[in-house]
């Protein structure tokens, strides 16, 4: 599945480059609503829970072949030296962000490992549940992170060609207006809304909801400084960021955990976040120096 996956985003990338967003973003909601709707009909006529992988790795390959007969703008490289040239790129920058997106995975489910293994089997089922609310908000920052890629890719190249400083600022603060609007609004509704959904004994408490919000204003805020440092193409600095967040997890599971095991849980995510984002800027701030001096 993830090997179809990787080939969709491929074609999806050329679309952006060519900055033909609407066909990126169709093939999404295509590849999205198709697997969606296969995985459950798996499910709902009995057939094992496999089966409902091997669908969705054949939507995306099915999405992938439509997006290659799309034709391109920009005919792609063919020759030999071109495809070296081509698959050295894909491994030079594809290991690394394998290996951020390995840690990513790890710092999303070590906090349900640690309530399920200390018997905290409530808690992480509330921590759970809450978390739909962040993995919903880290997809759409993904995605608004890579539907703008492409578009600032060239700005960035055509601001160094030209002699000015590549500006961000309009993305960010496109990127960040959703998250600081939802802060208030998560952290006042979420505990009535997860009640109302999941009944009353889905408690979150009074500070779980705030530490949420702040959690994807954190989101919004990597999202930005990961799109700038794409489109500087710094792939390999993504994993370093992300081995940051574990001793920032350890630590709060350590000392929080113990006394509140949901709150500990949802501050361990949230920790991990903000030490990702301190990491991030650090690594910007040189970088972005790096281009002035180019461009002065």
């Amino acid at each position: 599945m993830k090997v179809a996956d990787s080939v969709l985003d491929i074609y999806t990338a050329r679309a952006l480059v060519e900055c033909r967003i609407n066909l990126a973003a169709g093939s999404a909601w295509i590849n999205a609503l198709l697997s969606s709707a296969g995985s459950l009909t798996v499910i709902a006529l009995g057939y094992p829970a496999e089966l409902a992988v091997i669908a969705s790795a054949a939507t995306s390959l099915v999405v992938a072949v439509y997006m290659a007969t799309r034709g391109s703008v920009d005919a792609l490289q063919h020759d030999k030296q071109g495809q070296v040239r081509a698959a050295r790129t894909l491994v030079m920058h594809g290991f690394p962000l394998a290996a951020a997106q390995a840690v990513v995975s790890l710092v999303a489910y070590a906090p349900v490992l640690i309530l399920s293994a200390n018997d905290h089997l409530e808690a992480a089922g509330i921590y759970a549940t809450v978390q739909y609310f962040v993995t919903f908000a880290n997809l759409y920052f993904m995605a608004s992170q890579q539907a703008v890629l492409g578009k600032v890719r060239h700005r960035v190249l055509a601001a160094i060609s030209s002699g000015a400083t590549p500006n961000f600022m309009p993305y960010w603060l496109t990127m960040l207006a959703p998250a600081l609007a939802a802060f208030p609004v998560l952290g006042i509704s979420l505990q009535p809304l997860v009640a109302l959904i999941y009944g009353p004994s889905f408690d979150t408490g009074a500070l779980v909801p705030w530490i949420v919000a702040c959690t994807i204003v954190g989101l919004a805020i990597e999202n930005c400084i990961i799109l700038a440092l794409l489109a500087m193409n710094r792939y390999s600095t993504q994993w370093i960021s992300a081995v940051a967040c574990l001793p920032a997890m350890a630590l709060v599971a350590i000392c929080l955990v113990p006394i509140n095991a949901l709150v500990g849980a949802s501050a361990m995510t949230a920790a991990a976040i903000l030490t990702r984002c301190l990491v991030l800027v650090a690594i910007l701030i040189p970088n972005l120096r790096e281009n002035e001096k180019r461009v002065s």
